[in-house]
């Protein structure tokens, strides 16, 4: 039986042989493969409706708000793109904040009241910054924009 990661390296391919019109090979590491796309082609790997251009761009987000967009965004198979495709959608209207707030509520933390906005790369200094909580370091946001993204009864 392949393992989890060999089903979805086949299953990102096929994906990307589907949708995406360039077929050409990107890398990551120095290393290629099928299913990572060359780095300016990126928002392919993004839903549609949060691609430049979109009433929910991520990528004019991400230059507004200052947050530093993974160096892995054109790996099919990112952590980060597939975080940004399933949850920053939420954040384009009160609807979607409403139900991502309840969802939250329900399987995170009671005190979850409301959701103001979805941020990436939301981090806080010491025990919960990126590094201690995930031992992940360089992402990055200007230190001045709002970090708030959910508000506790």
């Amino acid at each position: 039986m392949a393992s989890i990661d060999e089903q979805m390296n086949v299953h990102q391919t096929e994906w990307r042989r589907n949708h995406v019109a360039p077929q050409e090979w990107g890398q990551q590491n120095s290393r290629r493969y099928s299913w990572i796309l060359p780095q300016e082609l990126w928002e392919e790997g993004l839903w549609t409706g949060i691609r430049s251009g979109s009433d929910n761009s991520l990528p004019a987000y991400l230059e507004r708000s200052g947050v530093q967009k993974h160096r892995g965004a054109h790996n099919l198979k990112s952590s980060w793109t597939m975080c940004s495709n399933l949850y920053f959608p939420f954040g384009a209207s009160a609807d979607g904040r409403d139900l991502l707030a309840a969802f939250l509520r329900r399987h995170a933390a009671e005190e979850i009241d409301s959701l103001e906005a979805i941020e990436l790369e939301y981090a806080e200094p010491g025990d919960l910054s990126p590094m201690q909580l995930l031992g992940e370091s360089g992402g990055t946001r200007e230190p001045t924009r709002p970090r708030q993204t959910w508000v506790c009864r």
